[in-house]
């Protein structure tokens, strides 16, 4: 196929599953990815290819890893891996009452997808304060200086799903 539908259209992978994996593997290093997908440099297949005959990867809580900030007030839990190239991050976040984290911004492009699902937590962005209670969600851009507050007495917890503007890892 020649012309601007071939930029679009991927070739067909062949039949079997093993020559699928071989093609998922070839697309995640962008060796047969189509001519658009290496110039935006997309992984194609990343998520679904995890290196595993079942295509997927078990993360028990138990074995996760937590980070705590430098004043303690906020822990991280990232319950995905780490292992492999990617543009987005999914993490737990626990929040200490009263306690405030202000952050650096990250790099051009990441933007940073909030949700509350136990308690509040008020969000400074660009000098503008928005309050997030339970099931309420944010997303803004995360390359700029930001600031998250703990209200209230207890415990906040929180998804953050962080979407980077280029490959990581």
């Amino acid at each position: 196929m020649e012309g601007p539908a071939a930029a679009i259209n991927p070739p067909e992978p062949p039949g079997d599953a093993p020559g699928r994996d071989r093609y998922a593997d070839r697309c995640c290093r962008h060796q047969s990815a189509p001519p658009v997908a290496r110039a935006l440099e997309v992984l194609l297949v990343a998520p679904t290819n995890l290196g595993n005959s079942a295509g997927a990867a078990l993360i028990r809580a138990a074995n996760s890893k937590s980070l705590s900030s430098a004043v303690g007030g906020l822990t991280s839990r990232a319950p995905s891996s780490h292992d492999v190239p990617r543009r987005t991050e999914f993490n737990e976040l626990r929040q200490r009452a009263r306690s405030v984290e202000i952050t650096e911004p990250h790099m051009p492009g990441t933007t940073e997808n909030r949700g509350v699902f136990e308690d509040n937590v008020e969000f400074e962005l660009a000098g503008v304060a928005y309050r997030l209670d339970d099931g309420d969600a944010i997303l803004f851009e995360a390359d700029g200086p930001r600031a998250y507050r703990k209200v209230g007495r207890g415990e906040a917890r929180s998804f953050l799903a962080m979407t980077y503007g280029e490959v990581i890892g």
